[in-house]
């Protein structure tokens, strides 16, 4: 599964972003600076950024997507890798005992 998602440096789109990857599918997206949005499990999953900025970007990301397929491949492994590691059933269940505990 491939998806372009343009809005992906905040807000909705960068929710979008994380969902898609944690599904497992290989993204590109848009990220005009590095920042906090580009922290993990953001570098670590499956995405293809490109900047905004640099006229062309966008094509030349697409492209080698589109065209490479180990290229392809290695992105949908990165988001599955992400997904196990950050934001399987058992991650979150974790990391909710975890914040529960801290209650206390």
């Amino acid at each position: 599964m491939l998806a372009i998602v343009t809005g992906a440096s905040s807000g909705i789109g960068a929710g979008v972003a994380k969902s898609l990857a944690a599904a497992g599918a290989a993204v590109v997206v848009n990220y005009p600076s590095a920042g906090s949005e580009t922290a993990a499990p953001i570098t670590e999953a499956g995405l293809a950024l490109f900047s905004p900025q640099r006229k062309g970007d966008l094509g030349d990301v697409l492209l080698r997507v589109l065209e490479d397929e180990h290229y392809r491949a290695s992105l949908a492994q990165r988001s599955w890798v992400a997904q196990q590691q950050y934001f399987s059933w058992p991650v979150i269940a974790a990391r909710y005992a975890e914040f529960m505990r801290s209650l206390k």
